[in-house]
C-alpha cells in the first residue's frame, strides 16, 4: 500500500477545503447575481455583478405568493446545492427549509431562465430527484416522491382538526393561526416538537418515533401549528393523529395520501370529465351533475382547478382585498380572543400574536357585544379591537394587530 506523507495529506486536505470554500463562495455570488437580475438572458461574457442586499423576509401568505411569481434567472456550474438554495431564498426574501434527507453538499449545475420562482426551482431540482413545495410562507425542499405527499398530508391533518376531537372553535382556530416557528442551533427535532406542543397546551405522545437528530438554527414562516408539525414529522416518515383526550399522537406516515374536494364545473361543458382526467391522470374523479368529486393529491386538485378556471394566473388565487368585502356579524358577550379566532377559522388572514398582546397588558378575554351589518373591514376590526384599545392596520388581504414594543 502506498503511504502518503503527512505533509502531503495536509496539503490535499487544505486543497479540498479550499475547493469547498470556493464552491460555497461562488454559489453565494451566483445567487446574489440572480437576485439582482430580471428575466433578461445571461450571456457567457456578462460582467461580474455586485452581491445584492437580501430582501426583507415575506412573512405573510399574500406577500409570499407575490414573490413566488417573480421570475428566476440564474446560471451556475459546479456549486454546492445548499448554499445555492439558501442564497436564492435570501435574495428573494423567502424562508427556505431543507428536508433533513437533502444532501446540501451535492455539486450541481443550474441554468434557470425566467420561469416563476417555484416553477424554476422545481425544473432545476427535478434532475436531483428533489422538489420544492410551498407551505405557509415557506419553501420546503425535499426528496421525491416523498415530498409530493407533503401538502396533501397537511390538508388531511387540517381536515381532521375541523372534524375535531371535541375541540372548541377557539382552540381549532388557534391551531390554524399562521405564525413563525423557530428553533435554536443544535436543537433536536423531538425537543422542538415537545416545546411547540407544550406552548399550545397540548400533550404529545410517541416522540420516541422521531429519530435523534441535531439541526442548525431554522425558521418556518407563516405556518399554522398543523403545518409546522407536519413539516417536521414528515422528514421522519411520521405524521400525527388526535387522541380522545384532545392531545396528539405521532404515527407512521401512510405510503399514499389523498383528500376529497368538490369542484363546480361550468354549464355546457360536456367534456369536463375527460379534461379533468387529462389534467390529473392519477386522481380519482367523478362527475355528479355540474360537480366534480376529486380524490387525489392537493397538486392534482389544483391542476383541475386551473383547467376549470384557465384565466387564473396562479394555482392559489390571491385573497379578495378586504376593502372590497362586507361583514355582517352578531354575537353577544363574545371575547376579543373568540372573535379573532372565529375570523381566522373562516379564512381571514390576521397577523397577530395573542401571547405578545397579553404580555403587553391587553385583556383578550374581555367580553363585549358584537353587532355589525354590512360593515367594512375597518369597521369590523374597530368594533373588535376598541373594547381593549388594540390598534390594527389593513394591508391588502391581511390585517395586522401589533403588540407594542417596550
Amino acid at each position: 500500500m502506498l503511504k502518503v506523507p503527512a505533509a502531503c495529506e495536509q496539503s490535499q486536505a487544505a486543497g479540498a477545503l479550499h475547493t469547498a470554500r470556493e464552491r460555497s463562495a461562488f454559489a453565494a455570488f451566483a445567487v446574489a447575481w440572480a437576485a439582482a437580475m430580471s428575466a433578461a438572458p445571461l450571456a457567457a461574457a456578462d460582467p461580474p455583478v455586485r452581491e445584492a442586499a437580501p430582501m426583507a423576509v415575506a412573512r405573510t401568505a399574500s406577500e409570499f405568493r407575490k414573490r413566488l411569481e417573480q421570475p428566476l434567472v440564474v446560471r451556475v456550474e459546479d456549486v454546492e446545492l445548499g448554499p445555492l438554495l439558501r442564497g436564492v431564498a435570501r435574495g428573494r426574501g423567502i424562508v427556505l427549509h431543507l428536508d433533513r434527507r437533502v444532501d446540501t453538499s451535492r455539486i450541481v449545475n443550474w441554468d434557470a431562465r425566467g420561469l416563476p420562482l417555484l416553477d424554476s426551482l422545481n425544473a432545476q431540482l427535478s434532475r436531483e430527484h428533489l422538489a420544492a413545495r410551498s407551505v405557509g410562507a415557506t419553501i420546503v425542499v425535499g426528496p421525491r416522491p416523498a415530498i409530493d405527499r407533503l401538502r396533501t398530508v397537511v390538508a388531511q391533518r387540517t381536515d381532521d382538526l375541523r372534524d375535531g376531537p371535541g375541540l372548541t372553535a377557539t382552540r381549532r382556530a388557534e391551531f390554524l393561526q399562521p405564525r413563525a416557528w423557530n428553533w435554536e442551533e443544535a436543537a433536536s427535532p423531538s425537543a422542538v416538537l415537545e416545546r411547540w406542543a407544550r406552548d399550545r397546551r397540548l400533550t404529545i405522545e410517541g416522540l420516541d418515533e422521531v429519530a435523534y437528530d441535531v439541526w442548525d438554527a431554522g425558521e418556518l414562516a407563516a405556518m399554522s401549528f398543523i403545518e409546522a408539525l407536519s413539516v417536521v414529522l414528515f422528514q421522519f416518515d411520521q405524521t400525527f393523529e388526535w387522541t380522545a383526550a384532545g392531545g396528539i399522537r405521532v404515527v407512521p406516515l401512510p405510503e399514499s395520501a389523498s383528500v376529497e374536494r368538490k369542484l363546480t364545473a361550468a354549464s355546457g361543458r360536456d367534456d369536463v370529465l375527460a379534461l379533468a382526467r387529462e389534467a390529473a391522470p392519477a386522481a380519482d374523479i367523478e362527475l355528479n351533475g355540474r360537480q366534480l368529486v376529486v380524490r387525489g393529491l392537493v397538486e392534482e386538485i389544483e391542476a383541475i382547478e386551473r383547467m376549470l378556471n384557465p384565466g387564473r394566473a396562479a394555482p392559489v388565487a390571491p385573497a379578495t382585498p378586504l376593502k372590497d368585502r362586507r361583514f355582517t356579524l352578531t354575537a353577544r358577550q363574545v371575547t376579543v380572543r373568540e372573535a379573532l379566532a372565529t375570523l381566522v377559522e373562516q379564512g381571514l388572514e390576521i397577523d397577530y400574536d395573542p401571547e405578545a398582546l397579553e404580555t403587553a397588558g391587553f385583556d383578550l378575554d374581555r367580553r363585549f357585544d358584537l353587532r355589525v351589518q354590512r360593515a367594512t373591514a375597518a369597521e369590523l376590526f374597530r368594533a373588535i379591537c376598541s373594547p381593549v384599545q388594540l390598534t390594527f392596520e389593513i394591508d391588502g388581504s391581511t390585517v395586522r394587530i401589533p403588540a407594542p414594543t417596550k
